[in-house]
């Protein structure tokens, strides 16, 4: 069970999260990526020397999962709404990590449009690494 108040820090079964400490895979990056974005051959380009891809349901979990540095982050190119990614954020954020959208933007919450273009998510110090490995695999979108 993840809990999390923004400003006050996140939880995992009642105990606290900290921020994750530097992970060194020595194969790369590990990513959560959507199952069906895995069986669809999105992420096969991702070489063995950059990382591996494990596929998993739900952002929120994933969001979960990296906060509590047990992968270095995860992508979709996809929409996704924000209704999805805001408890996650909150638990990322509370760890040190970070949330944007596909283009690398803040998300917007509270918006007309709850969609947002595609979301990167990463532990402290691995954003910039897991959204170049994203765009390469997949390009920009947004």
């Amino acid at each position: 069970l993840f809990t999390g108040l923004a400003g006050h820090g996140a939880w995992r079964n009642g105990e606290r999260l900290r921020p994750p400490a530097a992970r060194h895979e020595p194969d790369g990056l590990h990513l959560l990526a959507s199952r069906t974005e895995v069986r669809d051959g999105l992420w096969d380009a991702v070489g063995a020397d950059e990382g591996r891809v494990t596929p998993l349901s739900s952002l929120a979990w994933k969001l979960a999962l990296v906060a509590a540095g047990e992968a270095d982050g995860t992508a979709t190119p996809w929409p996704r709404s924000t209704w999805d990614a805001a408890a996650g954020a909150i638990l990322l954020a509370e760890t040190g990590g970070r949330l944007g959208t596909w283009a690398g933007r803040a998300i917007a919450w509270n918006a007309p449009s709850t969609a947002v273009r595609g979301i990167v998510a990463a532990g402290p110090g691995r954003y910039a690494a897991v959204a170049a490995l994203a765009h390469r695999v997949r390009g920009g979108v947004d």
